[in-house]
């Protein structure tokens, strides 16, 4: 598909991962279907390319502090079979109940590395990108 246009993407991006998926993402087994759907069309498309999902987490102020530390993996919604099949995971969370421009980002899994120390971004407005904020 891909290729046949002239595209050899190095990076194949679904996001969010929910919209390319034919079923619920919370459930363990449509999760399995999705990211089993996703490999074959980009193995097959794009056979070297990396794929990135971008995947919404489970929502609320216990599941947020889950983000970081032991439960980290636990964070993403359906994410057993999404932990299962990732070489990495990143978390990104709110910093703030009160601050959207306040973000934590944290390492949950990472196959082929040592996981980085959690750290805290803050989105700048002006410029509309990221930045760290210690």
């Amino acid at each position: 598909m891909l290729a046949s246009l002239g595209h050899r993407p190095d990076v194949v991006v679904f996001d969010p991962l929910g919209t390319f998926a034919p079923g619920d993402t919370t459930t363990p087994g449509d999760m399995s279907e999705a990211l089993r759907l996703i490999r074959g069309l980009v193995t097959t498309a794009a056979p070297n390319a990396a794929i990135l999902l971008l995947h919404h987490a489970r929502t609320g102020r216990a599941n947020i502090a889950q983000g970081v530390g032991y439960d980290s993996a636990n964070f993403a919604a359906g994410g057993k079979p999404l932990y299962g099949v990732a070489r990495c995971q990143m978390n990104l969370m709110p910093g703030s109940a009160d601050d959207d421009t306040k973000l934590v980002l944290a390492c949950a899994k990472s196959n082929n590395c040592q996981r980085f120390v959690a750290r805290g971004l803050r989105f700048s407005v002006s410029d509309r990108s990221y930045h760290v904020d210690p």
